[in-house]
């Protein structure tokens, strides 16, 4: 029903665009952009449900690690505690001060897809344990 709706609000919108086009004599022409390759793999991987973050103002003169880590509770007690992948910035000079972080949960698998400018690495992991049983994802 949404994805029908979406259809027919861009179809209104094409003839309204093209309408007044006609009447100002200006040829108007209602063109789509293509996903780019992360952002087509990001929702193929992810049901076309995925959550992206960007890490922005990232210290210049530290060295940091970021790590994907699954962790798994047993009430209060951690039970299992894995690093999935991780970035780690060494070098100061040619540091970047944004990366991008793009996961999704689906089945039984964590993908996702982390980097900067120009260089992207993704990862996938199988998780074991049913989430459904106690996940707030």
């Amino acid at each position: 029903m949404k994805k029908l709706s979406l259809l027919l609000w861009t179809i209104l919108v094409a003839i309204v665009l093209i309408s007044f086009g006609s009447i100002q004599g200006k040829e108007t022409k209602l063109t789509t952009e293509k996903l780019s390759d992360t952002e087509d793999y990001l929702l193929s991987i992810s049901g076309n449900k995925v959550f992206k973050y960007k890490l922005k103002n990232l210290p210049k003169d530290k060295t940091y690690q970021i790590l994907f880590t699954y962790e798994v509770y047993e009430g209060k007690e951690k039970v299992k505690e894995e690093i999935i992948t991780g970035i780690w910035q060494d070098s100061l000079e040619d540091a970047q001060n944004e990366e991008t972080i793009g996961f999704n949960y689906q089945e039984d698998k964590f993908r996702g897809i982390i980097g900067g400018v120009g260089a992207y690495a993704t990862f996938e992991y199988e998780i074991k344990e049913d989430l459904r049983k106690g996940s707030q994802l």
